[in-house]
């Protein structure tokens, strides 16, 4: 490989050890909380952008009416939007009407499975070969299920079925090319790149939810006091700035933990049709998360580029549907508002355009930042990369409010505060964040 990058489970270190439990325990915590966090969020979501309706109807009754509509409002076009918009930004199934996960989340595992190379101890070996195999059969048995429902096949196929499956099954699936790359390589049941790299993926998306909703409910918060002239614009961008630099880095934190050990589970895909789900029984009961610790993993650069650019749009897509469920709702009380009193519109649009152009920025934020904190920590040293993040969160704010018109005003000593605390808090997490790196390196 190209400058790979070692990683070593098999020996580790008790700096390396708590850095990456503590990630991960925090971010096990978040997990469970979810519900929570997302009731919260949808609640506050709710009650800032109906601010300005709520002031022009000025009465308890219709305010609470007005903030359950816009809350429910809120609640059906977020359920209307993920109706689609995972389809629009991963594919569809990657068999088509065979089925399989996004398209795009396979490609991209078939992208970065060549540049992983893994070695395992002994004791895991065969736990790993028998877990390829049953995975392989999990695939072949749900894909072929699915072809002879298309076909209309009931019961035993007959022999002309069968080979046409085959044949589906060899060229289709098997050796169906992704940048030069099959399946039939990649599954290889005595190697774990391929699964490795799926887990990784899996374990990592699983947390892009409370990533953009811890995300979006501080960043709603800031823009409605922005928007109510409550905060100045340089410190809404830096606390924005400070916060998703925050998240990038544990983002990252745990995608250095899933490298660093893979549970072994059968609960990503559908179950096994009979009667292999017999056969394989007492298998998936023994392996079912059985904990894999590589002795050495070889990852080179260009694995960190797929997996880069795979999360970077995810993490945008996630933000831009957060997006077009506030602008609709914004759109809504602005439509309200203006059929309701032609005068008021106009405060009422100066306050949604200032909420507008407050999260479309951070969406862009969150996005950008992840993929620039990524690359600083890839090819960076740790001091340089502090330093470049460092600098980051306290330029960035002022050379927008140089951009947009205010660079004559004195700034205020709490906007320095601001500024330096932002630069301490973001060194601390780009240092801690690299010293992962750098101790699994």
């Amino acid at each position: 490989m190209n400058g790979p990058v070692l990683v070593n489970p098999g020996n580790r270190v008790p700096l390396r050890e708590r850095l990456i439990v503590g990630i991960a325990g925090i971010f096990q915590l978040l997990v469970m909380s979810i519900v929570v966090v997302s009731i919260g969020y949808t609640l506050w979501l709710g009650w800032a952008f109906s601010s300005q309706l709520r002031l022009l109807l000025d009465h308890w009754a219709w305010s609470i009416a007005i903030y359950l509509a816009t809350v429910l409002g809120i609640v059906l076009l977020a359920m209307l939007v993920q109706r689609f918009w995972p389809r629009l930004i991963l594919g569809g199934p990657v068999y088509g009407d065979l089925g399989g996960i996004p398209r795009r989340s396979f490609d991209a595992v078939l992208r970065a499975r060549p540049h992983i190379r893994v070695q395992l101890f002994d004791r895991d070996q065969e736990p790993v070969t028998r877990f390829n195999t049953i995975q392989n059969r999990m695939l072949h048995d749900m894909l072929k299920a699915n072809y002879m429902h298309l076909s209309g096949v009931s019961g035993t196929p007959g022999p002309e079925i069968e080979a046409e499956w085959h044949k589906v099954w060899e060229r289709d699936i098997l050796d169906r090319p992704v940048d030069g790359q099959t399946l039939r390589e990649a599954a290889d049941v005595d190697r774990f790149g391929f699964s490795y790299t799926m887990n990784v993926l899996v374990r990592t998306n699983n947390f892009m939810p409370v990533l953009t909703i811890l995300f979006w409910a501080v960043i709603v918060v800031l823009v409605y006091l922005y928007a109510n002239g409550s905060l100045d614009l340089i410190t809404t961008v830096q606390v924005g700035l400070l916060l998703s630099l925050l998240l990038a880095g544990a983002w990252h934190g745990i995608t250095l933990h899933s490298l660093s050990e893979v549970p072994l589970t059968f609960q990503l895909g559908m179950p096994l049709p009979e009667p292999a789900a017999s056969e394989f029984a007492a298998d998936m009961q023994r392996l079912e998360g059985h904990r894999v610790r590589p002795r050495k993993v070889e990852i080179a650069p260009t694995f960190y580029t797929v997996f880069r650019n795979y999360q970077s749009r995810l993490l945008l897509s996630s933000a831009m549907a957060d997006v077009l469920v506030m602008l609709l709702v914004i759109g809504a009380m602005q439509g309200l508002i203006s059929l309701l009193d032609a005068g008021f519109a106009q405060q009422a649009w100066a306050w949604h355009q200032a909420a507008l152009i407050g999260i479309l920025a951070a969406a862009f934020t969150l996005a950008g930042s992840f993929y620039v904190f990524s690359l600083l920590i890839q090819y960076s040293r740790a001091l340089l990369a502090t330093l470049i993040a460092s600098g980051l969160a306290v330029a960035l704010p002022f050379v927008l409010e140089y951009l947009v018109g205010d660079a004559g005003e004195t700034l205020k000593l709490r906007e320095i505060l601001i500024a330096a605390g932002s630069a301490l808090s973001v060194a601390l997490v780009t240092f801690v964040t690299s010293r992962v790196k750098s101790s699994l390196s």
